[in-house]
């Protein structure tokens, strides 16, 4: 049985699509992957090649043409026309099975299984539920069966609900999928696209115990949903740093045998929690502890002036975050800065309650509560937290 993986992208979505296959040719021997594409040079193609060729992995340049193709509405900035090649890949493509993933993907484990899943009689698909538009299944990971899909006619009916005038194609080629297919899709448990990206709609629509459910926390496939994208200068995604180990391996290491380090709580973590960008001696304390990450919250977005601090390389920033948000950061947090005003008396109780050091800056109007120590200069506050990180 032939067994393929599948992407489409523009030239100018490259980066974020090479990142996908790094991902995938680190964790799946042998593979044999396609993308799908008008405008990417084949030298680039001969230079990824050239590093797969020792390990038996092989990527295909599979230029194609968008105007051949019936392509339906796209409703969301940070989907494209692209989108639309999925449903016909079984016309592009010979093979028994195709793994199509979108490009804003991470793979954490061998695809070789998830291409031999055994499916139900009368199947040909296999997808995991969408975590916004619930009933509806998310085609960014679809596992297509072809005998199963030419036998059904699917690229037919999917063609059919496209021309169809004056409906209402609220998600793009994932509506049209829906609608075409539903009665063969054979539905996965979310290990197998776990959906992230959704952080702030599900906390600010009291989805949290929703969203949860929908996010293992080890998965196989992890998919960067909605604008909200890690490549972004800020993002709220909590698997942010996941994506960037990825994007920051060349392809040397991608057929090596070094493992990818993606946490980094191994790193101490200062929070600050904040309602202004007026945070005093912050860059003094950042580069006077370069070994420890500050990371920089606020319930709203940020200014340029907090923007600014991430040329510090170990500046993070979370803004627009939401309670439960902070509250997981301040859980693996080392401990606590207060340097501005106003102050967030809920915050500061919730924090108080993790019993962590909790340092203040002295000002003038600031009141001392039990559990928070107030220091009267950023020398203070750095010989302080140097002597913290030593325990």
């Amino acid at each position: 049985m032939k067994k393929v993986i599948a992407l489409a992208a523009n030239y100018g979505y490259l980066d974020k699509a090479e990142t996908t296959l790094k991902s995938i040719f680190k964790h799946t021997p042998k593979a044999e992957v396609y993308l799908a594409n008008m405008d990417i040079p084949q030298e680039w193609f001969a230079a990824v090649n050239e590093k797969l060729a020792p390990v038996g992995s092989k990527l295909h340049d599979l230029k194609i043409d968008l105007n051949d193709f019936e392509i339906g509405q796209v409703n969301f900035e940070h989907i494209n026309d692209y989108s639309y090649v999925r449903i016909y890949l079984p016309r592009l493509i010979e093979a028994d099975r195709i793994l199509y993933l979108d490009s804003d993907i991470i793979v954490r484990g061998d695809l070789n299984p998830f291409l031999e899943l055994e499916l139900a009689k009368g199947k040909a698909l296999a997808m995991v539920k969408d975590i916004q538009f619930m009933g509806a299944y998310n085609s960014g990971v679809m596992l297509i069966d072809y005998d199963n899909w030419q036998r059904y006619k699917l690229e037919e009916a999917c063609i059919s609900i496209i021309n169809k005038k004056d409906l209402k194609i609220n998600n793009g080629d994932q509506t049209i999928i829906n609608m075409a297919c539903q009665e063969y899709i054979q539905e996965l448990p979310f290990y197998y696209n776990s959906q992230v990206g959704y952080n702030m709609l599900a906390s600010y629509n009291n989805w949290s115990e929703r969203f949860n459910s929908f996010a293992p926390q080890e998965a196989l496939i992890y998919h960067y949903l909605t604008f909200d994208k890690p490549w972004n200068l800020l993002s709220f995604n909590h698997c942010r740093s996941l994506w960037w180990a990825y994007r920051n391996l060349d392809w040397c290491q991608v057929v090596s045998e070094m493992k990818v380090e993606t946490n980094q709580s191994k790193r101490p973590q200062i929070l600050i929690f904040t309602q202004t960008d007026q945070l005093g001696p912050i860059e003094q304390l950042v580069t006077a502890i370069p070994e420890a990450d500050f990371i920089i919250a606020a319930f709203t977005l940020v200014s340029n002036k907090v923007k600014r601090l991430l040329q510090y390389p170990n500046v993070r920033v979370q803004y627009a975050t939401t309670m439960e948000r902070l509250l997981e950061t301040a859980q693996v947090a080392k401990l606590f800065l207060d340097l501005s005003d106003p102050i967030d008396e809920g915050v500061q109780a919730r924090l108080q309650a993790l019993a962590k050091p909790y340092l203040a800056l002295k000002r003038a109007g600031y009141v001392v509560k039990n559990g928070i120590t107030v220091v009267a200069t950023a020398v203070d506050m750095i010989n302080y937290i140097q002597a913290l990180l030593k325990e």
